[in-house]
């Protein structure tokens, strides 16, 4: 798994990351020459009322992360007038009115909205699954999102990385998802064209 992560390290890397150091040990995410202020964001910038507290707690952890500030820092310039992150629960019912349990789960719907299942609330690093969501906004913006590999690779590998720095990472890169369904679609990334780019505009913050 880690071969292959620093794999992907090293192709952001040539495409003019290399002065950054990304450091696993600690709440480590820091650049040569970095100096630009990061606001003290809270919790009530970034979510809309309403909102889960285990989300609100996981959102907290985020943001005490370097990687996770810079993120919704970048987030927030975006979206500067209030809070823009909305929760909504998608879990299923049975035919007697109870949730059914199913294995934990985020996705992103697009304008900010986040959907979660209710054991996505209960794992105790939900953070990275937050994380890997907050990163599909920074992707699409207020556009829907795609269904595109080679935006959720790029989101998997940021989420890789914000693990490593805290060292809670339960990303396996070799082992994600195939997302075969239908519209699903892999964009072929031609020579000279930055396949993370979004990544490394984050690494660059």
């Amino acid at each position: 798994m880690k071969n292959c992560a620093f794999v992907l390290l090293f192709i952001i890397f040539c495409w003019g990351c290399s002065n950054m150091e990304v450091g696993v040990e600690g709440d480590v995410f820091s650049a040569t020459g970095m100096n630009l202020p990061i606001e003290d964001l809270t919790v009530e910038d970034i979510l809309l009322e309403g909102a889960p507290e285990e989300l609100v707690r996981a959102t907290k952890k985020v943001l005490g992360s370097r990687m996770g500030k810079i993120l919704l820092r970048e987030l927030k310039n975006r979206y500067p007038n209030g809070p823009f992150i909305r929760f909504h629960f998608f879990g299923k019912i049975d035919e007697d009115g109870e949730i059914v349990d199913e294995a934990g789960e985020m996705r992103y719907y697009g304008m900010g909205v986040i959907g979660y299942n209710r054991n996505a609330l209960r794992l105790k690093t939900n953070e990275e699954l937050l994380f890997h969501e907050f990163f599909h906004v920074f992707q699409t913006g207020d556009l829907k999102p795609q269904k595109s590999r080679n935006n959720e690779l790029e989101a998997y590998l940021a989420q890789y990385i914000y693990g490593e720095s805290k060292q809670t990472t339960i990303v396996n890169i070799e082992m994600m998802p195939e997302y075969s369904g239908e519209g699903w679609y892999t964009v072929r990334v031609g020579t000279g064209t930055n396949p993370f780019p979004n990544l490394s505009k984050l690494m660059k913050s």
